[in-house]
């Protein structure tokens, strides 16, 4: 009698190392950059345009969480394959830049809020 034939495999990548993405990471500091860089380019120009506070309000804080609960996602249904190379580093980064993105937000809210009140207030809203 011949001897039994071996289990086929049960997902294509078996056996093929896989690490976790650096998308998250490398979006969350494109996200960053483009809202330091609105901030910069704002104050440099003395331009008051509330349209990019809004962009920035939508790269920091917003995407960066975002980006932040991609890259956990991510890495916990990874470890259930043996062959998933976890970075705790990525997930590190994106905490470190998270904060400073929370920072960076709160300066597009406040701008925000400034440009949004006084239009409330011009247009006759409270009083």
């Amino acid at each position: 009698m011949p001897p039994p034939a071996p289990p086929a495999p049960t997902t294509a990548n078996e056996g093929s190392q896989r690490t976790a993405s650096v998308a998250p990471l490398a979006l969350a500091t494109v996200a960053i950059v483009s809202s330091l860089a609105i901030i910069v380019i704002q104050l440099a120009l003395s331009v008051d345009y509330p349209g990019w506070y809004f962009v920035g309000w939508l790269a920091t804080p917003l995407a960066i969480l975002i980006f932040l609960g991609w890259d956990a996602v991510a890495q916990r249904a990874g470890l259930s394959d043996p062959w998933f190379d976890a970075r705790p580093g990525y997930s590190r980064l994106i905490r470190v830049i998270a904060v400073a993105g929370l920072a960076v937000g709160g300066f597009h809210i406040v701008k925000l809020g400034i440009a949004l009140g006084t239009a409330a207030v011009s247009a006759g809203w409270f009083g």
